[in-house]
Formats: structure tokens, sequence, C-alpha cells
């Protein structure tokens, strides 16, 4: 007898943890890196991506304060990731990703210090962020995909 409950209790664990998150899918797209957006946006295509969150991972290699008042605290951080060509070239894939909240004016100070407070993001640390798509901006003659972030976690 307790050897038919605990078959039956491992069949209906496997079908409790055998499905997806539903709709999980309609949500969110693993499959766009920052090579893909910017891909996109050079070629206009962005519409068909516009409606999914990305998880993206890059170097942050600078940021610029838009706001500085606490409450709407307001920062762009540029995202960056790259590829060989060949042996001696480097591909950079850019992409601006805008966070908003207080929280953020520790990790991006409007001005760093010369000795950084430990919430400070260091540039050129690895960064994953969770983000949906605004639009493109224009920096000299470049077309970069902006996105609103959402989260954000460090890695080093």
């Amino acid at each position: 007898m307790a050897k038919r409950i605990f078959i039956l209790f491992i069949f209906c664990c496997s079908a409790v943890f055998a499905d997806p998150a539903p709709g999980f899918d309609n949500h969110v797209n693993f499959e766009i890196s920052i090579k893909e957006l910017y891909s996109h946006a050079k070629n206009g295509s962005l519409d068909s991506i516009k409606s999914k969150y990305f998880i993206l991972d890059g170097s942050f290699s600078a940021y610029n304060v838009i706001d500085n008042k606490e409450p709407t605290y307001t920062v762009e951080i540029e995202l960056i990731n790259g590829e060989w060509k060949g042996v001696s070239n480097v591909v950079m894939y850019k992409a601006i990703v805008i966070f908003s909240g207080k929280e953020y004016q520790a990790k991006f100070p409007e001005r760093r210090r010369s000795t950084p407070d430990p919430a400070e993001v260091p540039i050129n640390s690895g960064l994953i962020v969770v983000a949906k798509l605004k639009g493109t901006k224009n920096i000299d003659g470049e077309v970069i995909p902006v996105l609103d972030g959402y989260y954000l976690r460090v890695y080093k």
C-alpha cells in the first residue's frame, strides 16, 4: 500500500513540475541579445519585438543622470557587448537602458567619489537587466536601441 501511495505521489509531483510557467513566453523573450537588438534597431524592424521583456547581459560602460531629484531619479546606462571578427577586429553592440527611481541614486550617483560607496556599480561591471524596448536614439549617425529597465543584477 505504501509503495502505491509513493508511486502516486511521484506521478502527481512530476505532472506539477513538468508544466512550464503558463503564459511566461507571452511576456519574456529569452532569445534576444544586445547584438540582436542592435541589428533590429539598425534595420528598423523593432515592431515585432516591442511587446516583450528581455533579459540582457553586457558590460556597463557609461551612464548619464537625466533627473537628479530623489523621488524621480533617472539614469541612462550604456550596456555593451561585442564579438571578435577574425583575429584582430572586435565589433561592439550597444544599448541604452533607462532606470528610474530613488533606489538607483546610490548605484549610479550623479558624481562619482574617489572612494566609491559599496552600493555604487563600478564601471565595466557585468550586468544582467530586465528591460522592455522603448525606442531608438541616433548617436553620431548610429541607431542605438533604448530600453526601460526594471531590474538589474551586478556580476563582476
